[in-house]
């Protein structure tokens, strides 16, 4: 008697058949794989298998969307299936594992607005129901500024009879809020609260609501300040963390308030490049602000050299050696804005743009230099 056979779920191989054999990857397919690669992909998420499934597909010839999408719906039907099985933490796993591929495949319909806010809304509901049952402490907030409204998703270490300090995370131009969620550990482990937060002409706030980004964007993140105060987070004691393009903007956060203790600038610039290598990058960061603002102009209007060295907060830039978009002098200008007394350096000789390729390692020197700045002071 043969043993039973425990086939796998995969809705791709039972409902798709490549035509004509390999025929190798789109224009469209090779550039999104360039953008997110393994390394980049497992930080916004993705579990290794799924990726491996996502290259290998999209290598065949197969369209970036559509993969995501089968292997999103996977997740969710694993998910439903332990929750049937009243198995709240693998649940939990597998729709935050939906969420992270539905996360990329609405980064791969930037050319398609309603099929990209369909798939973003799609992302955060998997996302809210996978933090629902995660066994931490998730509050999700919703702050209104300009008419739209930002998520943010707030959550609390275990143990604390008193306010924590909490530090604001937000990304940049294409990577946003619920992206981040595999870091909140490393801030949890150190007894630090933690937002993950949307910002002007980010995710949702933008997609559904048409949000865009400008200078006084400064204003929401302490209004969110605010707001995270009165759900327990400790009233004076913020750090902001941010990635990409969201390093530059918490140079800028930090600068226009006192309260925010700590800014940690993970691949950000002070100064847009004229000679523009990297159109793609340019085209993102103009879809945040809308039509009516030119990209170099809204980095002059934030007048970086005077912000870095006015800001009250210490400062940690993130560095990779083999990043492409920011180069190491960018990176040891900043620091030499805001004055050895206050600026700290990571780096990593072999570290790509936002050293996702050391996500580990980079999480948990950031998270101790925020403690020893916010909770030794606390």
């Amino acid at each position: 008697m043969a043993a039973e056979r425990i086939s796998p779920l995969d809705s791709w191989t039972q409902a798709t058949e490549m035509d004509g054999g390999v025929k190798g990857p789109s224009p469209h397919g090779e550039a999104m794989l360039r953008s997110y690669t393994v390394a980049r992909a497992l930080e916004y998420g993705m579990a290794i298998d799924d990726f491996l499934r996502l290259d290998a597909r999209v290598r065949e010839g197969a369209e970036w969307v559509e993969v995501l999408e089968h292997l999103a719906e996977d997740n969710l039907a694993r998910a439903r299936l332990q929750e049937q099985r009243q198995r709240a933490v693998p649940a939990s796993d597998f729709y935050l594992l939906a969420a992270a591929c539905f996360r990329l495949a609405q980064a791969g319909a930037e050319e398609a607005p309603a099929q990209r806010l369909a798939l973003y809304e799609r992302q955060a509901e998997a996302f809210g129901k996978g933090v629902k049952s995660s066994g931490l402490d998730v509050q999700p907030l919703e702050f209104r500024f300009q008419d739209a409204r930002h998520q943010g998703w707030f959550v609390r270490p275990d143990n604390t009879d008193s306010p924590a300090p909490c530090v604001l995370v937000w990304g940049g131009a294409d990577g946003w809020c619920e992206a981040f969620w595999r870091s909140v550990p490393s801030f949890l482990a150190c007894k630090l609260s933690v937002c993950l937060l949307e910002l002007p002409g980010q995710g949702l706030a933008r997609l559904r609501d048409g949000s865009r980004l400008r200078t006084d964007f400064t204003q929401m993140v302490s209004s969110a300040m605010d707001e995270l105060a009165a759900h327990g987070a400790h009233p004076d004691r913020f750090g902001v963390f941010g990635h990409s393009m969201g390093g530059t903007l918490a140079m800028s956060a930090a600068a226009a308030d006192a309260r925010v203790k700590a800014c940690v600038n993970n691949g950000g610039v002070w100064q847009r490049s004229t000679d523009d290598k990297y159109p793609r990058v340019t085209q993102r960061v103009g879809r945040m602000l809308g039509p009516e603002i030119d990209v170099a102009s809204f980095y002059e209007s934030l007048d970086f050299p005077k912000a870095i060295r006015s800001m009250p907060a210490q400062l940690l830039c993130v560095q990779g050696g083999k990043d492409l978009l920011v180069s190491n002098e960018q990176a040891q200008q900043i620091t030499e804005f805001r004055g050895a007394h206050a600026a700290s350096l990571a780096y990593w000789p072999d570290g790509v743009h936002c050293v996702y390729n050391h996500a580990a390692e980079r999480n948990s020197i950031v998270t101790d230099w925020l403690a020893q700045i916010l909770v030794g002071e606390a």
